[in-house]
């Protein structure tokens, strides 16, 4: 029996070794696999979405899901490396924990250079650093005091999947985890209190559309 479950195993592995083998060497493909050379081109995108947090954003608030929007520019050093600078914007309301009461809401601006290693059928991984523009300062709770972030270290990870219709246009679909953690106060009048670190690291989703402009060379 083990004996049979382990050559199962080995065959699976052989065949996705196999087929992403051959992914890889055909190169990234449109939606009906036919071949896509991005190399030296320049793209530009743009996505929506949403934007949740999987853990507490402010103690005694309850965040709720927020929407998310934002552009890139890029370039495609070969077929299977993209760099390039992203734009996005986010924001959350907060409601008083376990009640209705709006707080307010945040408003994210992060600004991200990244690098997209490319895979099979147009798949890719991406990684970036940068800065996020954290605004609190409509957020108020029950005595009308505000809360004051810092702007925060972007570090940024996801993947995503270029669908192309053409060999210009790519419908765009990716996920990706954004950290921003970084000290706040409690702003009571012209006293500044302390909160310690606000976490407002996100997962977001989105959807949008790309083009990929002729080879430069």
């Amino acid at each position: 029996m083990k004996r049979n479950v382990a050559v199962a195993v080995v065959s699976f592995l052989a065949v996705l070794s196999l087929t992403m083998g051959q992914a890889y060497a055909r190169g990234p493909t449109d939606i009906k696999g036919n071949p896509i050379h991005t190399k030296a081109r320049i793209g530009l995108g743009v996505r929506a979405g949403f934007s949740v947090f999987p853990q507490t954003a402010i103690d005694g608030a309850d965040s709720k899901v927020g929407i998310a929007a934002g552009g890139s520019a890029f370039y495609a050093i070969t077929d299977w490396l993209h760099v390039g600078v992203a734009a996005d914007w986010a924001m959350h309301r907060h409601e008083l924990e376990g009640t209705d009461i709006d707080l307010g809401h945040d408003s994210v601006i992060t600004i991200l250079p990244f690098a997209e290693l490319r895979g099979p059928f147009s798949s890719y991984l991406y990684f970036g650093a940068g800065y996020n523009l954290n605004d609190l300062n409509d957020i108020e709770d029950v005595l009308g005091n505000t809360i004051d972030m810092e702007n925060t270290l972007a570090i940024q990870g996801g993947a995503g999947w270029d669908a192309f219709v053409s060999q210009y246009f790519a419908i765009n679909v990716e996920i990706g985890y954004n950290y921003n953690k970084g000290d706040a106060e409690l702003v009571q009048g012209s006293t500044r209190v302390p909160l310690g670190d606000v976490d407002l690291s996100t997962i977001v989703f989105t959807v949008g559309l790309r083009y990929f402009f002729p080879p430069l060379f």
